[in-house]
């Protein structure tokens, strides 16, 4: 983590940490960001709210809706089968 520190010590950055879970990670993570320049961001996503209230008490949290089941198959179609309906045999099993 120190590589990294110094890596960005007087830069400004743009750090996306996906899917972060617990407060022990985001402690881990948080010692390798100096504190960057004016406009340096982290972002975090994670599904565990208190984690977002942990790691930056004075943000809002952004929490998106969830997909309905027909957003989300249409969702599943479009990556699965270019945006074309599935083969007739798939939907059999």
């Amino acid at each position: 983590m120190g590589k990294l520190n110094n890596l960005l010590e007087n830069k400004r950055y743009l750090v996306v940490l996906d899917d972060l879970w617990t407060q022990q990670a985001w402690d881990d993570f948080e010692k390798a960001f100096p504190n960057g320049k004016s406009g340096s961001k982290i972002m975090l996503t994670s599904r565990n709210e208190r984690l977002a209230a942990y790691a930056d008490p004075r943000s809002q949290p952004v929490v998106p809706e969830m997909l309905s089941e027909k957003e989300s198959w249409d969702l599943f179609c479009s990556r699965t089968f270019n945006n074309a309906d599935p083969p007739g045999d798939f939907l059999k099993t």
